[in-house]
């Protein structure tokens, strides 16, 4: 639905064997708790994401707030890409496969990824509330995030 062009993240800023697109989970409050405690019982990118989904018209318009409800959390917790989060791939002992988050480098204002979409789509973004993770937590704060979308007049080709 959505093809990577462009990439322009500074990857001599990552450690060796990490990378810095990740389809995947992103954190929730659990998790937050788990790692800093009752301090960490705060906003997370599950909470953005499933904020995001309740404003998608054809979610909002669901009439049954258990459903509409059930529907956002399912794509909150399932239709995600983390960019901008280190990470890599470990084959575990007893061959269980581990993925190992690393904090994200300080990447200057203005780097980005771009996507073309070849047909309409809704994206949910959400910045991680704790933005610069060279900081400790709870002291980051989050930096803007800048999303343009353009017509590029280029029409998908079909097989034919």
């Amino acid at each position: 639905m959505a093809t990577l062009v462009e990439d322009e993240f500074p990857y001599e800023k990552l450690e060796e064997g990490f990378t810095h697109i990740f389809y995947a989970a992103h954190c929730n409050a659990d998790w937050l708790t788990m790692l800093y405690g009752e301090e960490g019982n705060v906003n997370s990118c599950n909470e953005n994401f499933l904020h995001g989904f309740l404003r998608v018209p054809a979610i909002a318009n669901i009439e049954d707030d258990e459903k509409r409800r059930e529907v956002a959390v399912f794509h909150a917790n399932r239709n995600d890409v983390n960019i901008f989060q280190p990470n890599r791939f470990t084959q575990m002992e007893g061959d269980i496969t581990r993925c190992v988050l690393a904090p994200a480098p300080a990447v200057d204002d203005g780097v980005g990824v771009e996507f073309y979409a070849e047909k309409d789509q809704y994206f949910v973004v959400s910045n991680c509330p704790y933005a610069d993770q060279q900081l400790p937590f709870p002291e980051a704060r989050p930096n803007p995030v800048y999303v343009s979308v353009f017509d590029t007049g280029i029409k998908p080709e079909h097989p034919g």
